[in-house]
C-alpha cells in the first residue's frame, strides 16, 4: 500500500470522527433547549450517552493522530472540526450549569462602572439593613445607598435579564472571579446587542479565546518539533467543547494565558512567560501554582539574579489588575475566601483525608475535620510541587511537563473537583500525552449524575455519591498504574512539522 493511500485512509477516518463529534454536539445543543433548569435522570442519561459517543469519536481521532505520521491536510481537518463542533454548540442553553449567570451580572455591573466585589447579588433586591440607623448625612452611607439603587436598577432594567440573574448560584456571596475576568465579562456585556443573545455573546467571547488557545498549542508543538495535529488532544476534547461552547465556563480566559506562557517559555522568552502567568493569575488563581516552574526555568537558564525582576513583574501586573477594585476593601477577596474555606464537591483524595481525620479524632466537628483536611492536602501539594521542581530534566518540553504534573496533583487533591477544572490540563496534555488523564476527562462527565441522584430533594439516592465519584476515578487509576509500570510509554513522538511559515511568538 502506498504512502499516499495510507495517508488518505487516515484522513478519511479523521473526517468520519470529526463529523460524528460535530453531530453529537448539535444534538447536545438541541437537548439543552429541552431540559428544564432542574434536570431529571432521563435528561442526564441522554446527555451521558451523547457524551459517550463524542468521547468515542475523540478517542478515534486521537488514535489516528498518535498512530500515524502526519499528513499535509491533517492539521486543517483537526482545526476545521474543532471550529464546527464549537459553532453548533453555541446556540444551546447552558446544560446542567449556572455559572454563566454570575458572569452576566458581573459583566453588567463592571460595564456600568460599579465595583463587582462591593455587594453580593442578594443585597441588590433587599432593603439595605446594614445601613439602617446610620447617619443619613454620612457621605459614605449616601454613596453606598446610591450604589445599591443603581444596582437595583440594573437588576430590574431588563425583565429578560432579571430572569437570568435570579438563577445566580450562591447569591449571598460576592463574586469570586478575579479582575481580568471582570474585564472580559464587561466587554462581553457591552458587545451583547440584545438580552435575548447575551448568553450566546458571552459564550462566543470564551470560544474565541478557546480557539486562540488551540493556535498557541500549535505554536508550542511547532517549537518542540512535535506533530502539530496533536492539538487535537485539546481542540476535540468533548469536555472542553461542552464546558465552554455549551455551558459557557470562563476557563479559556486563564487557559489562553497559561498556553501563552508555555509558548514563551519554550521559545526562550522566560521573563515574558512569567508576565503571562501573572496575567493568568489575574483571571483565575490556579496559575500561581505554575509560577515556581517558570521562575525555576528563568533562574536555571538566565541566572538567579533575574528572579527579583521576575517577582517585580508579577507584583506589578497583579497590582495593576487589582488596583481599580480595591475600593471594596476586603470584599475583593471575600468570595474567594468563602470558596477556599467552605466549598467541597466531588472530592476524591480530599474526601478520604477528611474521613480519615474524622475517624482518628471523633471529637473533631465536621468543620474542624474539613479544615484539618485542607491543611493536610495543602502540605501534600507543597511536597509534590517540591518533588516536581527537584527533578533534573533539560529537555525543551520540561516546563510543560512540570506544569502538567503540578496541575494534575492540584486537581486530585482539591476539595472541589468540578469537571471544567480539567480544562486547565488539556493544553499541557498536547505536549505530554497521557491516556490516564484523557480517561479522566471522559469520566468527569459522570459528575452530572449528582444533580438528579445525590441532590434529589427526596434524598433517595444520596448514598450513590461514592459510586459517582469512583466511577470517574477507576479508569484513570487503572491507566495511571499501567503508565507508571511502563506498560505504555507517552504516545507523543517528536516529528518535525515541515512548515515553513511560522506565525508563532518567537524568541
Amino acid at each position: 500500500m502506498s504512502t499516499e493511500t495510507r495517508h488518505g485512509g487516515s484522513d478519511r477516518r479523521l473526517i468520519a470522527f470529526g463529523i460524528a463529534l460535530t453531530a453529537v454536539f448539535a444534538g447536545v445543543a438541541w437537548l439543552s433547549r429541552a431540559v428544564p433548569p432542574d434536570p431529571g435522570l432521563r435528561s442526564v442519561g441522554v446527555f451521558l450517552v451523547l457524551f459517550g459517543v463524542a468521547f468515542a469519536a475523540y478517542v478515534g481521532g486521537l488514535k489516528v493522530v498518535l498512530g500515524r505520521p502526519p499528513t499535509p491536510s491533517r492539521l486543517k481537518l483537526v482545526l476545521l472540526f474543532a471550529v464546527l463542533a464549537r459553532l453548533v454548540s453555541l446556540p444551546g442553553a447552558p446544560l446542567f450549569d449556572d455559572d454563566i449567570y454570575r458572569y452576566l451580572w458581573d459583566g453588567e455591573v463592571t460595564a456600568a462602572g460599579i465595583n463587582p466585589y462591593g455587594h453580593a447579588p442578594a443585597e441588590v433586591t433587599l432593603p439595605p439593613f446594614d445601613l439602617m440607623g446610620q447617619p443619613a448625612d454620612d457621605p459614605e452611607v449616601q454613596a453606598q445607598l446610591q450604589t445599591l439603587d443603581r444596582l437595583n436598577e440594573l437588576w430590574f432594567e431588563q425583565p429578560a435579564l432579571t430572569a437570568l440573574y435570579q438563577r445566580i448560584n450562591y447569591p449571598d456571596i460576592p463574586t469570586i472571579y478575579p479582575p481580568l475576568c471582570q474585564a472580559v465579562f464587561a466587554v462581553a456585556a457591552l458587545l451583547a446587542p440584545h438580552p435575548s443573545v447575551v448568553q450566546v455573546t458571552f459564550k462566543a467571547v470564551f470560544v474565541l479565546l478557546d480557539l486562540l488557545t488551540v493556535w498557541l498549542v500549535v505554536c508550542a508543538l511547532r517549537r518542540l518539533q512535535l506533530d502539530e495535529s496533536l492539538c487535537l488532544v485539546y481542540a476535540w476534547s468533548p469536555l472542553m467543547i461542552k464546558e465552554v461552547a455549551n455551558s459557557g465556563h470562563m476557563e479559556p480566559v486563564a487557559v489562553v494565558l497559561v498556553a501563552l506562557a508555555v509558548v514563551l517559555a519554550v521559545s526562550g522568552r522566560r521573563l515574558a512567560a512569567v508576565g503571562a502567568a501573572a496575567l493568568a493569575i489575574g483571571a483565575k488563581l490556579y496559575p500561581v501554582l505554575l509560577l515556581p516552574v517558570l521562575l525555576r526555568e528563568l533562574a536555571r537558564r538566565e541566572g538567579w539574579r533575574r528572579l527579583p525582576l521576575a517577582l517585580a513583574v508579577v507584583a506589578a501586573v497583579l497590582a495593576l489588575l487589582y488596583l481599580p477594585f480595591l475600593g471594596s476593601g476586603e470584599g475583593v477577596l471575600s468570595g474567594t475566601r468563602s470558596f477556599g474555606t467552605l466549598w467541597e464537591m466531588n472530592a476524591g483524595p480530599f474526601g478520604l483525608v477528611r474521613g480519615t481525620l474524622a475517624a482518628l479524632a471523633p471529637s473533631l466537628s465536621p468543620a474542624q475535620a474539613a479544615l484539618g483536611a485542607r491543611l493536610v492536602v495543602a502540605l501534600l501539594l507543597c511536597a509534590w510541587i517540591a518533588a516536581v521542581l527537584s527533578r533534573r530534566d533539560d529537555t525543551p518540553g520540561r516546563p510543560g511537563a512540570a506544569m502538567l504534573a503540578i496541575l494534575g496533583g492540584a486537581y486530585l487533591l482539591s476539595p472541589v473537583q468540578n469537571p471544567w477544572y480539567l480544562c486547565w490540563l488539556l493544553p499541557l496534555l498536547c505536549l505530554q500525552f497521557r491516556w490516564s488523564w484523557v480517561a479522566l476527562t471522559g469520566g468527569a462527565a459522570l459528575y452530572y449524575l449528582y444533580y438528579p441522584l445525590v441532590m434529589d430533594p427526596a434524598g433517595a439516592f444520596s448514598g450513590l455519591a461514592p459510586v459517582v465519584l469512583w466511577a470517574q476515578y477507576i479508569p484513570f487509576v487503572g491507566l495511571l498504574i499501567w503508565e507508571w509500570r511502563g506498560a505504555r510509554k507517552p504516545a507523543v513522538v517528536a516529528l518535525a512539522s515541515g512548515s515553513s511559515a511560522d506565525p508563532c511568538p518567537s524568541a
